[in-house]
């Protein structure tokens, strides 16, 4: 599988598009079988990973302190198997944020590395149910 990102700045808004492609016949059978994985486009960002205190503030700062670290809202999509399909895509607008190329970096960078975990996990899974038996009654 190979992943196409597209990088575009317009009117100040720094968007990365993520798309999959090329899938391997036993990516495409797993996804058969178990559905095409998932990913949180949302969740913490940062370089390098920041660390929530233990237990998290709650609500959580809508910026943690440090450079290009942030939070988004969860929101899971899944890895599109269709050529025909958008992607996964994000924008940051420099109007709101200073740091708009630095975030749009780091999403990229994070989601990248989520899609693989997927995608690993996804070629992990085995089939221990599917069997056909003929029973002698």
């Amino acid at each position: 599988m190979k992943v196409r990102t597209t990088k575009i700045i317009s009117d100040g808004k720094y968007m990365v598009i993520l798309a999959t492609e090329e899938f391997s016949q036993n990516e495409l059978a797993g996804m058969k079988k178990f559905g095409e994985p998932e990913v949180n486009i949302g969740g913490l960002y940062g370089e390098p990973d920041p660390v929530l205190p233990d237990p998290p503030p709650d609500p959580l700062p809508p910026v943690l302190p440090s450079t290009a670290n942030y939070i988004l809202p969860d929101n899971m999509e899944k890895i599109k198997t269709s050529f025909a399909a958008p992607g996964i895509s994000m924008a940051f607008d420099s109007k709101d944020f200073a740091d708009a190329e630095k975030r749009a970096d780091v999403w990229e960078i994070k989601m990248i590395s989520r899609i693989s975990d997927a995608v690993l996990a996804l070629r992990a899974k085995l089939d221990t149910f599917s069997e056909e038996l003929v029973h002698n009654i």
